[in-house]
């Protein structure tokens, strides 16, 4: 729909900005639903603004313009390679396990020091809004400031090492105060990689893959959710806050290197066509 990368790239950032929205708004939506409505009415507001909002894309005149393309078949299966083959593909997703490994592993941190002394109970609250404001100013710069031609992979390497440096604070545990400021630097780049790993392989796929390609991204990121956020428990329970720190840091730095380790990959569409195993 968007043909030229600077549009696409930031049509994505804006759509990982709107998560973060999502992520400050919502809870306090189905909070005021439980106590209006109870928990039962709370779950029928969440219900109907799922529903809704399914609604409101698969009427709206973008998404009922497009029309599918027909794809050669060979053998019974649909001509061409398998995203999964590509390795800018593979590294991207592989990068994707960590980045949700990592976000929910710091929010069990954030959980663990509201028991842990020296911070008040609030903390988790305000370690999230920390993390989450600095991640909508970082998506609020990254849509109006795109990425040049070619230089998505950089963004995103930079982006993730970012983060993985605004993390380490964690370890220390130095104050709430300290806290707070590193939470909201990590947060800055949170949306600019989630936009720009996204346009880099929306860049680097087929047109005929490009819906498998992001639902490999997509499940990578919900996978490394739940495999970070075991990992991290384990962790607080033998090690406390600073025990799911050290996992959430591992993981932070995992993405970054695998980007790192993957980087010749990642060059563009033009090279990415000679890219096989």
């Amino acid at each position: 729909m968007l043909g030229s990368q600077s549009l696409r790239e930031r049509a994505l950032t804006l759509d990982a900005l709107l998560q973060e929205i999502i992520f400050l708004g919502a809870p306090l939506i189905v909070v005021a639903a439980n106590a209006a409505m109870g928990p039962t009415g709370a779950i029928y507001v969440s219900a109907a603004s799922g529903g809704l909002g399914t609604l409101v894309f698969a009427l709206s005149r973008a998404a009922r313009s497009r029309r599918g393309q027909r794809v050669g078949r060979k053998g019974g299966q649909v001509a061409g390679t398998s995203p999964w083959r590509l390795s800018s593909v593979r590294t991207v997703a592989i990068a994707f396990f960590f980045i949700g490994g990592a976000f929910n592993a710091v929010m069990l941190v954030f959980t663990a020091l509201g028991d842990h002394p020296g911070y008040p109970a609030a903390m988790p609250g305000y370690a999230m809004a920390a993390l989450s404001v600095g991640s909508l100013l970082g998506g609020l710069w990254a849509s109006s400031t795109p990425a040049a031609p070619g230089r998505l992979r950089n963004r995103l390497l930079w982006a993730l090492s970012m983060h993985a440096v605004a993390l380490f604070p964690l370890l220390i545990l130095d104050g709430q105060w300290v806290l707070l400021v590193a939470m909201a630097i990590a947060g800055l780049p949170v949306a600019p990689a989630l936009g720009s790993a996204y346009a880099l392989v929306g860049e680097l796929a087929s047109g005929n893959s490009l819906t498998e390609s992001f639902a490999w991204l997509s499940s990578a990121l919900m996978v490394g959710s739940a495999v970070g956020a075991a990992v991290a428990g384990m962790a607080v329970d033998k090690g406390g806050p600073a025990g799911a720190a050290a996992v959430t840091l591992a993981l932070a730095v995992g993405a970054a290197l695998t980007v790192l380790t993957g980087w010749p990959h990642l060059r563009g569409a033009t090279e990415a066509g000679a890219d096989g195993l």
